[in-house]
């Protein structure tokens, strides 16, 4: 007797999106969320072979439209009047637990 996985074989393909902009999020020293991590982790999945498995992608660059379509128009637009401005050296913050490194939203959108 067959199940229905048995019957139903389909495979699918799991996707790496991505961007060289991501390398750019750095939140200080001793965060998680640093350009060091990610290099390492795209590091480990070249030489393992995992990547050759993967469907990988550039992300594209996230227009603000269609942001507000998971997020409150509101909120969004907040994100970018507080974004930190080109050539500034430090973060934002916008609520204790959300902080917003230079260069601002780019990296963000990707």
């Amino acid at each position: 007797m067959q199940t229905s996985c048995q019957h139903n074989q389909h495979f699918m393909t799991t996707a790496y999106i991505t961007h060289p902009d991501c390398l750019k999020h750095d939140m200080g020293a001793g965060h998680p969320e640093c350009p060091e991590r990610l290099a390492a982790v795209n590091h480990q999945m070249r030489a393992s072979g995992v990547i050759d498995h993967l469907a990988t992608f550039e992300a594209p660059l996230a227009h603000p439209d269609f942001l507000k379509r998971v997020h409150r128009a509101e909120y969004v637009d907040s994100i970018f009047e507080h974004a930190p401005a080109r050539g500034y050296a430090g973060w934002a913050a916008f609520f204790a637990d959300l902080l917003m490194a230079a260069p601002g939203v780019g990296p963000a959108l990707n």
